[in-house]
């Protein structure tokens, strides 16, 4: 066997097989104190319209492009408050 076909069949053996997880990320779930409040906030704040309701009286799906935002107030906790931002947006126009 030559060097480049042991090569293959090392990353091909159970060590390096394939992952099914995504180097992506899918959701992002915000924890919020007020969920009405917060859907007001970070929709204005992303310019987008308040519709759709809010789930299970504690979730709010954001509709957004690539990676969501899901607010949930069932998840939050005075202890456990962020100190500073947690997550960035990107944006084309920094003016």
């Amino acid at each position: 066997m030559e060097d480049g076909e042991e090569v293959i069949k090392l990353l091909k053996g159970p060590v390096f097989r394939e992952n099914p997880i995504l180097k992506q990320i899918g959701i992002v779930f915000i924890p919020v104190s007020n969920i009405g409040k917060a859907r007001e906030w970070y929709c204005d704040i992303l310019g987008i319209k308040t519709g759709g309701e809010i789930q299970f009286g504690h979730l709010y799906v954001i509709p957004m492009e690539g990676t969501g935002i899901v607010l949930e107030s069932k998840i939050y906790s005075e202890d456990k408050i962020f100190k500073s931002p947690e997550f960035r947006s990107d944006t084309k126009n920094t003016k």
